[in-house]
């Protein structure tokens, strides 16, 4: 399935869709301020209610909580574009 790669602002430039789940895609990009590769998430959008927006944002917050384990990728940005 050939997918469009979204706007994700002018920090990130979308390379190809890697995952995607319920809530949203996660996309290889290219991090234009640091440099090098990462992983982005887009909640799906059109519509998300407003609990659909909070629980985003709790993993967010658990995310950036957890980016010290090994086997977790840390949570460097978040944000709306």
């Amino acid at each position: 399935e050939v997918v469009p790669a979204p706007d994700l602002g002018r920090h990130y430039r979308a390379v190809r869709r890697i995952a995607r789940g319920g809530m949203g895609a996660v996309w290889e990009a290219q991090d234009l301020r640091r440099g090098g590769t990462c992983a982005v998430k887009v909640l799906i959008t059109g519509g998300a209610s407003e609990s659909f927006v909070q629980r985003f944002a709790r993993e967010v917050v658990l995310a950036e909580k957890l980016g010290g384990h090994p086997g977790i990728l840390a949570a460097r940005d978040s944000g709306v574009t």
